[in-house]
């Protein structure tokens, strides 16, 4: 599968051209990280999570902090953002492309909707362009049955149970601007690693 994906990359003419930085945004159970991951394989580009494993320790701490201190929260969270940009341009300007697990929306939305402010947090944020900007969206149904299978669900998986809460973090998406939206309900991850490939062919 590999091999084919590889080939396919060839064929769109991407492996030979500049290097790009590639952000996956959505919901938990969308499919950010599985898309990431593949897409990571598929144009030999290096994969960046936000937060980066470095902070991944005690990122659960400051997102159940976030109910009582959203700012504090949205400062982590930021800063945690902050470094995988920097860790994704370092990269770029190397001549290596990038795959963002996470980027701005899937960081702040649910800080927002708990009293963080959105413009404090956007103004602590380096000014790294990002090339194609992805967001991941998904039936609910089908959401909630990919995270009721992982291992551990995490505050904000919890905190995205609740309906009322996941729509007003929804309603959050209309401050961001996006090149693709892709909804993965019915498709593999190859699928959407296809249309993605695509619209970075376009550019």
């Amino acid at each position: 599968m590999r091999s084919y994906w590889l080939a396919m990359g060839r064929a769109y003419g991407i492996m030979t051209r500049p290097a790009r930085i590639v952000s996956i945004d959505g919901l938990s159970g969308t499919g950010k990280t599985t898309v990431s991951t593949l897409l990571a394989s598929v144009l030999a580009a290096e994969s960046v999570a936000a937060p980066p494993s470095e902070m991944r320790d005690v990122s659960e701490w400051f997102a159940r902090a976030a109910d009582n201190h959203p700012q504090v929260a949205g400062a982590f969270f930021v800063s945690a953002l902050g470094m995988a940009l920097i860790r994704a341009s370092d990269a770029r300007a190397r001549g290596r492309s990038v795959v963002l697990d996470r980027y701005i929306w899937s960081t702040v939305g649910h800080l927002v909707v708990l009293g963080a402010t959105l413009e404090g947090m956007l103004a602590s944020l380096p000014p790294v362009e990002v090339d194609v900007r992805v967001l991941l969206v998904c039936n609910e149904d089908v959401r909630s049955e990919r995270t009721v299978s992982r291992n551990g669900r995490g505050i904000l998986v919890s905190r995205l149970a609740d309906s009322v809460f996941r729509r007003r973090v929804l309603e959050t998406q209309t401050a961001f601007t996006f090149d693709l939206v892709v909804d993965t309900s019915s498709l593999t991850p190859h699928d959407v690693a296809d249309r993605v490939m695509k619209r970075i062919n376009e550019l």
